[in-house]
């Protein structure tokens, strides 16, 4: 009888130590909760069709949790080590939504079963009330000893159906009213606990590692907002204001007049404090039509884009001397373009 080889090859008892050493690595990640992470210079940069998102992480043992948006464009997650830091392993998982968050959405969840259930039955006694409205107003008044004021009584009728509908009409505006602010809440639980997002899960080395990491988002832009300032000289002073979107506290926030999505590259970007923080003044050439000395009538005038750059689409004020006009609407512009503008109408 040929006896057993109990030892095992090279190659074989590396590949089992691999495989268990991955496996030990998930049940630690898993058991044990992830190292304090102090989160600073968070900057966010808006473009006018996403965001890129930047911040520094450091961390108080080897592994960090870094939550990422379900608008993360894949992809274009980025992690760089800093000082001594090593990045020994990153992975990225679904995010589960807290569990108070589960809970509240489960509350929310029955909440819209029974008022959807409450305006089905409203709706069913809409068409009932609405059909004895009509058949009372269509009957034909006969008089009988059982029924000596047929007008009167089919007229009683009319109004109890007619007043039972404005009550079923009044409950069902209250219920759709509750329905859309269920969405509401929906909405931001959803949005507060990551739902749809995932986890980027990163390993690291060093004496306290040390990272920066980068993403691109599409649920958050800006869009320009134009003082046009006209004078006499035939020019106007173009003044360009960002819309900012509603951002967490805290950090840096700078727009840029690019595409994040096509690929921003080298693009300048301007630092703002708030809406109406100037990215840039120009200085355009326009021709007014019409003499425009009446500041009743609305003003018509031709401006060109003399800028390298194109003006993106935004609202837009209107100024002729200092005194306010009114507002339009101002699609794009490219550079050497030209476009009429009527603000005030």
């Amino acid at each position: 009888m040929r006896s057993k080889n109990i030892f095992q090859s090279p190659v074989t008892s590396h590949q089992s130590l691999t495989k268990a050493m991955k496996v030990l690595t998930t049940l630690i990640a898993l058991i044990l909760p992830a190292g304090t992470a102090v989160a600073a210079e968070r900057n966010v940069t808006l473009f006018l069709d996403g965001a890129k998102v930047e911040q520094r992480f450091v961390v108080n043992g080897g592994y960090l949790e870094i939550p990422l948006p379900a608008a993360l464009k894949p992809g274009s997650l980025r992690l760089v080590p800093r000082a001594a830091t090593r990045i020994e392993r990153v992975e990225t998982v679904p995010a589960r939504l807290p569990l108070r968050v589960e809970r509240e959405l489960a509350r929310l969840t029955e909440r819209r079963e029974r008022l959807q259930a409450r305006l089905q039955a409203l709706k069913t006694r809409e068409g009932i009330f609405t059909a004895a409205a009509k058949a009372q107003s269509g009957k034909a008044p006969r008089k009988t000893k059982s029924n000596p004021e047929p007008l009167q009584n089919i007229r009683k009728g009319t109004d109890f159906a007619l007043t039972q509908l404005e009550e079923v009409y009044g409950a069902k505006r209250a219920v759709e009213k509750e329905l859309a602010a269920l969405d509401g809440k929906e909405a931001a639980l959803r949005k507060e606990g990551n739902a749809g997002g995932c986890i980027a899960r990163v390993w690291l080395s060093g004496r306290r590692p040390d990272i920066a990491a980068a993403w691109l988002q599409t649920d958050l832009s800006w869009s320009p907002r134009y003082d046009i300032r006209l004078g006499g000289d035939g020019t106007a002073e173009v003044t360009i204001h960002p819309r900012l979107p509603a951002l967490a506290k805290g950090g840096a926030v700078s727009v840029s007049m690019a595409s994040v999505l096509k690929g921003p590259g080298a693009v300048a970007a301007m630092p703002v404090t708030g809406e109406q923080s100037a990215i840039v003044t120009l200085r355009l050439p326009v021709q007014v039509k019409g003499d425009g000395r009446d500041v009743s009538a609305s003003l018509a005038f031709t401006m060109t884009n003399t800028a390298t750059q194109m003006l993106p689409g935004g609202d837009i004020s209107c100024y002729r001397n200092g005194t306010y006009i009114g507002t339009a609407r101002l699609a794009a512009i490219q550079s050497l373009e030209s476009r009429e503008i009527l603000c005030g109408e």
